[in-house]
């Protein structure tokens, strides 16, 4: 039961990681105005933008949506892993 926790733990922080990450893209294309943030299209493609303009820099992308998928998949893995010996 310890892994289990443990494993629903990581995957929780890497999934904040990512959200920071996409906070901060957001942040940086469009202020603090977060009504505007989520009218202005696709976050990914504007940041895209923003790094080939103006310099910004591109660690957000690759961070964002990786760990925030690997985060799901923990913690779903774990929850599943969990309920697996229930269902028998």
């Amino acid at each position: 039961m310890r892994h289990i926790q443990l494993i629903l733990t990581l995957g929780f922080v890497i999934f904040c990681v990512g959200g920071i990450a996409r906070t901060y893209m957001n942040i940086r294309l469009n202020g603090w105005n977060l009504l505007r943030a989520t009218k202005s299209g696709s976050t990914e493609r504007n940041y895209r933008q923003l790094v080939n303009e103006r310099g910004a820099p591109a660690w957000p992308l690759f961070v964002s949506v990786p760990c925030m998928l690997i985060g799901i998949i923990l913690i779903f893995g774990a929850i599943i892993w969990t309920t697996r010996g229930r269902l028998n």
